[in-house]
């Protein structure tokens, strides 16, 4: 199969210039605020950080993807990816010029989407969506501190990544780093594997880390360098982010690898942007994730996350980036649930081609009929069992129709 040769030229301009723009990085707080925040708050004197930003200008690169984006022919699927791709990064761009003044937020929800927002599908927000899943996860008191109980190191965690990555992916799989730059636990991508330095683990996060970092971040970065005709699939986008981020977190369910604190964590973060969104500083929403239990550690480096771009004064400068896990993970749940009942089994199999939005499915399942996009060569072991991934969805629609009150009145009067 021939590739126009100006498609491709244009994808390689890209994948240049996105190797070059780094959204996270910039953003970073530097460990010793955090130390210093901390130490300040045991003695009883909270003074909140001060963050430095770098200036960055990447006017070049934004003006470069505009050209492409006018050079593309939009009634060609495979262009329609490369300019969507294109204008994700031109957006990045634009946002990390705006560190630091509102317009940086404004570009962020752009791209990320904000909680106030109703679901496709729904009449539910976000943040309803998200107290939905904090009431549920609070059904379960007696289940809430036994997590604790036992911790581990990054070193346990990067060794068990290791001989993850060796039984899946040999010797193309990537190295496992330790990092103390991290705000999360852990990261992934085709090039490497991160594990925070110095953070507490779980018995529970070895396999979450396993299924969300490696088995779809990593995964879905080395398929997308196999679409040699498609390269944009190998790059991660900010507009694919809400997806990988969704189908990272199926993955945990889909498996049996998700807990009662990781569905909290998440839809906590979903109300603490709206919080920051609505005027609550670092402090705040610092003390917020304490009175839901998180240590202070977790509890800073949750609020950090947040107030990434700006200042921890609640003057509205945030980053709306932490939205997206429950909203991707409801439509990428959603896609997969449509996709077994209609028997479309293919577009669950194509979301481990690469990189990619929901919203690029049906222009990939062209591409693939075509030949244009490769099958994955890599896919997770619980996609291969779809059976069983269809029954527990099945008895989940079931179950949950279900009232556990007359549940319960059943169990301790009888039925007769």
């Amino acid at each position: 199969m021939k590739t126009d040769p100006k498609y491709l030229e244009l994808s390689a301009r890209v994948v240049e210039i996105a190797t070059q723009v780094k959204v996270l990085g910039p953003l970073s707080w530097p460990p010793s605020a955090e130390a210093e925040f901390l130490s300040g708050r045991r003695r009883g004197q909270v003074v909140l950080p001060r963050i430095e930003y770098p200036r960055i200008d990447h006017g070049e690169f934004i003006a470069e993807l505009e050209r492409v984006m006018a050079a593309l022919d939009e009634s060609e699927p495979a262009h329609r990816l490369l300019r969507e791709t294109a204008r994700s990064y031109r957006d990045a761009c634009r946002m990390l010029h705006a560190i630091g003044t509102p317009r940086f937020t404004e570009l962020s929800i752009e791209i990320y989407g904000r909680p106030s927002e109703v679901m496709p599908g729904s009449t539910l927000t976000h943040v309803e969506a998200a107290s939905r899943f904090i009431a549920a996860a609070n059904a379960f008191p007696a289940l809430g501190a036994a997590i604790y109980e036992t911790s581990y190191s990054g070193e346990e965690i990067a060794a068990y990544l290791r001989e993850g990555i060796e039984k899946v992916f040999g010797d193309e799989g990537p190295p496992v780093e330790m990092a103390s730059d991290l705000t999360a636990k852990a990261a992934a991508s085709g090039d490497r594997v991160r594990v925070r330095e110095g953070a507490v683990f779980t018995r529970y996060d070895f396999d979450q880390l396993l299924q969300h970092e490696v088995l779809i971040h990593t995964l879905t970065s080395i398929n997308g360098r196999a679409q040699m005709n498609v390269p944009c699939l190998s790059l991660g986008a900010p507009r694919t982010t809400k997806t990988q981020e969704g189908l990272a977190t199926f993955a945990e369910w889909a498996t049996g690898s998700i807990d009662l604190v990781r569905i909290k964590r998440l839809a906590l973060r979903v109300l603490a942007v709206e919080n920051a969104l609505n005027g609550a500083n670092f402090f705040e929403l610092f003390e917020f994730f304490l009175e839901f239990g998180q240590n202070e550690r977790e509890s800073y480096r949750s609020a950090e996350r947040i107030f990434r771009g700006g200042q921890p004064d609640g003057t509205g400068v945030l980053f709306t980036k932490d939205a997206v896990y429950l909203d991707g993970l409801i439509k990428v749940h959603s896609l997969v649930r449509w996709a077994l009942e209609s028997g479309q089994f293919d577009l669950i199999e194509l979301l481990f081609c690469g990189r990619l939005a929901i919203e690029d499915i049906f222009a990939l399942r062209a591409l693939y009929s075509e030949g244009v996009v490769l099958a994955p060569r890599y896919k997770p072991r619980w996609y291969e069992k779809v059976h069983s991934l269809a029954g527990l969805m099945a008895l989940t629609m079931v179950a949950t129709e279900i009232d556990i009150d007359h549940v319960e009145a059943y169990l301790k009067h009888g039925c007769h």
